[in-house]
């Protein structure tokens, strides 16, 4: 019998986080994108080259994509391209057309900006003996929500005034009298109201078929979620020349990103019964935060803001807050005005006094010179970092400190339990 010391060690799978290709896929099932529509989207492509055969399949199968999904196959790359593009086109567009409305600059900014940090992040992330999900639990928690936060912060003028404020945002869910009300729930009663309905039993009285009036209850009832291409016709029956909240195209556009958010939830409680329940928590935490920003917008890139945020915690956790940003800024409001100044100097002074009294503009300064100090001013650890910009320094600091958020995970699961 042999030795079990002599048995080869087993080797240790580590956990792969889903490919980018299987982000896109997952994303371009909420907002209703399957083969199908990427399939017409591959035939556009092909039809714009000259050589198609040379850069894109012929057509598409379920195989294909599943292997895709594992980053298997020779179209992978490509794949993405498609992905992206009939995404794209289910967001921005209708019937080739642009859709033009309030909500469809966020949707496209949420989706494919959200998109863009996974591509940049998952790579770089250390996994080791870290599972899988709670990976992702660290990157939506510290990576998504605060993106999110930034984008319905920077959008609040873009819509009416409730839309994309936290406490009474119309896309996240909400319990009323007891019963959840999910984005679509809550778009179509605000809609009923823009069209000049009292409640859904006046909309199902202008419906002219049976199975309209059951699919409308079903939908404001929210025992299911419509498609989009549904909602949208609904916008168009209904629509009129002067409505309250927007034009056909801002319905369009809510209804879109509406629809796209419910399958999110619904896979999110799928996984974990009721987590949907907590985004508005945890864009409150975001908020509580108080991440300090620039003058100039540097820190509210969908790149930097993440990593502001992280790095501004962990100065305030080790208490180097106080002297790298507050010091400074009490120290800039005891200047006092020079001497008899000149007009000039006036100027000067208060514009010196302006950028100092704002932290954010000290935690960017402090952020400046740890990415020089970590990465470098014109050479990096790795040759793809030279000559990168300040955002993408910001974002290898975002994925440091995600890092230091995984090995104190991995510190605490390793970590002996006491008697």
């Amino acid at each position: 019998m042999r030795n079990p010391k002599d048995q080869p060690e087993a080797r240790t799978v580590k956990p792969a986080l889903p490919t980018n290709f299987a982000a896109r896929r997952f994303a371009c099932r909420c907002f209703g994108v399957n083969l199908p529509e990427m399939q017409r989207m591959l035939e556009i492509m092909r039809s714009r080259e000259d050589e198609p055969d040379k850069h894109f399949p012929k057509t598409l199968n379920r195989v294909m994509l599943n292997e895709a999904e594992a980053g298997k196959g020779k179209w992978c790359g490509i794949l993405i391209t498609v992905a992206d593009e009939a995404l794209y086109n289910r967001i921005r567009r209708i019937n080739s057309q642009p859709l033009i409305g309030c909500a469809g600059h966020v949707t496209e900014r949420l989706v494919f900006g959200l998109l863009s940090l996974y591509e940049a992040i998952s790579p770089r992330l250390n996994l080791d003996r870290i599972p899988c999900d709670e990976v992702l639990e660290v990157i939506i928690n510290e990576v998504f929500v605060p993106t999110v936060f930034l984008k319905l912060a920077l959008n609040r003028d873009r819509a009416e005034r409730t839309e994309f404020d936290i406490e009474t945002c119309w896309y996240l869910p909400v319990v009323k009298d007891g019963q959840q009300w999910g984005p679509v729930r809550t778009i179509l009663q605000h809609w009923l109201w823009s069209v000049g309905f009292r409640n859904a039993h006046d909309l199902k009285k202008e419906l002219n078929s049976d199975s309209s009036r059951r699919s409308a209850d079903r939908w404001l009832s929210g025992d299911i979620v419509p498609t989009i291409d549904e909602l949208h016709r609904l916008v168009d029956k209904f629509h009129k020349p002067v409505q309250l909240a927007g034009d056909k195209g801002d319905w369009k556009t809510r209804f879109t990103l509406a629809c796209g958010l419910a399958h999110l939830y619904a896979a999110m409680d799928e996984l974990r019964p009721k987590s949907s329940m907590a985004a508005r928590r945890l864009l409150r935490d975001v908020q509580k935060d108080g991440v300090a920003v620039d003058d100039d917008g540097v820190l509210t890139d969908s790149l930097t803001f993440f990593a502001t945020r992280l790095i501004q915690r962990r100065l305030q956790r080790e208490g180097a807050w106080d002297e790298i940003v507050q010091s400074r800024v009490q120290a800039t409001l005891a200047k006092q005005y020079p001497a008899n100044p000149s007009d000039e100097e006036i100027e000067t002074f208060r514009s010196a006094m302006e950028w100092g009294m704002n932290p954010g503009n000290w935690l960017l300064h402090f952020i400046e010179t740890e990415a020089i100090r970590l990465i470098g001013p014109g050479t990096a650890p790795h040759s793809s970092m030279i000559g990168w910009s300040l955002s993408k320094r910001i974002l290898e600091l975002g994925i440091r400190e995600l890092n230091q958020v995984l090995d104190a995970k991995r510190g605490r699961r390793e970590s002996p339990r006491q008697p």
